[in-house]
């Protein structure tokens, strides 16, 4: 796909150029759709989106799902006041789905982490000019202790890979799925004379077992591939079933039981003796 905006062709821009160019609050885009030559003009208004909201919902009496797309600040509060309510309502069991979960600090992984973990070391961090921090699990601050699963595959990535991590190293839960993207890592913004910048890796996260969560991502417990129904999120070139351009955040889609990801994480769950805090 390719176009322009505001009538400029954006061939060889940079991925921000575009963004940079389109000043005020409304702008024309041009889209090139696939299989077709000429560009499409629609006109939007620019506006900053806030993180899709956690999706959650009970998909048996006693377990309670939550899908993450985003670990953005205020997220683990968002995730400890669903966790409360869901106990009083019966829940006993819980689903973390952090698949597209690619946004948010380090530190709010590791604050939702500290929820469900009671001991043990959740990540370690380390680079050349960087010094080595371990981020332990916190009991006071364990607000569920029932069994826990998670759902992972390679769009999971940064945060969200500290947390799944978490739960492998520390045998808190399943994580099922596939591997994670690998990108957990510390970022630093360094700004060139000439106005441009550079993103520099200074440091990375690694596993209880010392593992580079960058360079080798997360394993699964529980390995299992998404039908391609099931992996579909409903996205495409169209942004809409009418061809409409989306004006709102992309909010997070309900689990289905055709997703096979989400089925192998009910079945392990209904197994007996799982794993408590």
């Amino acid at each position: 796909m390719g176009g322009g905006v505001h009538d400029a062709r954006n061939v060889g821009w940079s991925g921000d150029e575009p963004v940079a160019r389109a000043a005020g609050g409304g702008v024309k885009v041009g889209v090139i759709r696939r299989g077709k030559n000429e560009p499409e003009n629609v006109d939007i208004v620019r506006e900053k989106l806030g993180p899709a909201k956690i999706v959650g919902q009970k998909t048996d009496p006693d377990i309670l799902a939550l899908r993450l797309t985003t670990l953005e600040a205020g997220r683990a509060d968002e995730v400890r006041a669903r966790l409360q309510d869901a106990e009083k309502q019966g829940a006993h069991k819980v689903i973390l789905d952090l698949r597209s979960c690619g946004r948010g600090p380090v530190s709010e992984a590791l604050a939702v982490a500290r929820l469900l973990i009671s001991s043990g070391n959740l990540a370690t961090l380390r680079g050349q000019t960087v010094s080595a921090q371990t981020f332990g699990a916190e009991p006071s601050k364990v607000i569920w202790k029932g069994p826990v699963s998670v759902l992972i595959d390679g769009t999971t990535s940064g945060a969200a890979e500290v947390l799944a991590s978490a739960i492998v190293s520390t045998h808190r839960g399943d994580v099922v799925g596939e591997r994670t993207f690998g990108l957990a890592s510390e970022q630093k913004l360094i700004t060139i004379d000439d106005g441009s910048a550079l993103i520099l890796t200074v440091a990375n996260y690694y596993n209880a077992d010392g593992k580079s969560i960058l360079e080798e991502g997360v394993t699964p417990s529980e390995v299992v591939r998404p039908e391609a129904a099931a992996a579909d999120d409903g996205a495409d070139d169209d942004d809409s079933a009418n061809g409409t351009p989306a004006t709102a955040p992309a909010e997070a889609r309900p689990l289905s039981p055709e997703d096979a990801v989400f089925r192998k994480a009910i079945e392990l769950l209904k197994t007996p003796a799982k794993k408590a805090a």
